[in-house]
């Protein structure tokens, strides 16, 4: 055992017996210390991988050891309050980046030039089933929930926790913000929306919790049919922006507006807020955005 390290009749310092019994009781991870009995006590002592000095006293070689350990990887406690850290930052990105998207969507509304495409249809849902469009954001939404995991595509958290989040969300805030009126102030507010949304857009994706509903359906079909992402996601922009022009979802300048500055502007503020850390689903989302930017 490692209290035997010492001769009886020693006196075992407060923080060598600590550690000793730490390792005693296997509180260090597997293959961080080791710290052998020395076989010649008064003539030699075991350092690091197996090195060896003559001289040294058996405290001076556990006092070496000792120092070794000081430089060990933090417990596990602490690693789990950095990774609680981590993921509190990352919850707290993807809420933020959820309140500027609607924000920015509820501005395009009330400017009445034309939404983007996934809105168009939205848009036209709201109309024709009578309900708040934020209500049809839910129901479109948790719809392609559906259809991705009919694609076998597995969502992740914040797939499903945006669609209820947005909605809400946006049905709040279409009660607070007026229309705008005057063609100068509609398209500069749509420029400007449209640029800030591209910055919730790439806090969603640096938050790394899930992809949007319409994206897991996007990464669904090219799991399913083998085709790269750019001819996808063309089919489904077409598709959706068809379907929601003609249940007379709003189309407009502000439609080809939203189409254009989204893909490079969240190329851009992925630069200005860091990358994420890339997965095989987040490279495939961000190879979509490059391709239609």
């Amino acid at each position: 055992m490692y209290t035997d390290l010492f001769l009886d009749g020693e006196r075992r310092s407060p923080s060598v017996v600590w550690v000793l019994e730490r390792l005693s009781k296997g509180c260090f991870p597997p293959g961080e210390h080791a710290l052998q009995p020395p076989q010649e006590s008064d003539t030699r002592t075991i350092l690091g991988q197996g090195q060896v000095r003559r001289g040294d006293s058996r405290r001076d070689a556990v006092s070496r050891q000792v120092s070794s350990i000081s430089a060990m990887s933090p417990p596990a406690a602490v690693e789990s309050r950095l990774s609680l850290g981590a993921l509190l930052t990352r919850i707290a990105l993807l809420l933020s980046g959820s309140l500027i998207v609607t924000t920015c969507y509820a501005l395009t509304v009330r400017a009445d030039l034309g939404l983007g495409p996934l809105f168009v249809l939205q848009d036209g849902v709201a109309r024709h089933a009578g309900i708040a469009i934020g209500t049809a954001v839910t129901v479109i939404g948790f719809a392609l929930v559906f259809v991705a995991l009919a694609l076998r595509f597995m969502p992740g958290p914040g797939t499903l926790v945006l669609p209820i989040l947005a909605g809400v969300t946006l049905n709040v805030l279409l009660t607070h913000v007026p229309t705008l009126h005057g063609l100068l102030l509609r398209t500069a507010c749509v420029l400007v929306a449209s640029w800030l949304m591209a910055l919730g857009g790439a806090m969603i994706i640096r938050a790394s919790v899930g992809v949007a509903a319409y994206d897991a359906v996007m990464l669904g079909l090219r799991r399913v049919t083998g085709r790269p992402l750019a001819p996808i996601r063309l089919a489904m922009e077409a598709t959706v922006l068809t379907g929601g022009w003609l249940l007379d979802g709003s189309v407009g300048v502000g439609t080809a507006i939203t189409g254009l500055l989204i893909g490079p502007g969240i190329q851009f503020w992925l630069h200005v807020i860091g990358d994420p850390t890339i997965t095989p689903i987040l490279e495939a989302r961000l190879e979509a955005v490059s391709t239609l930017g």
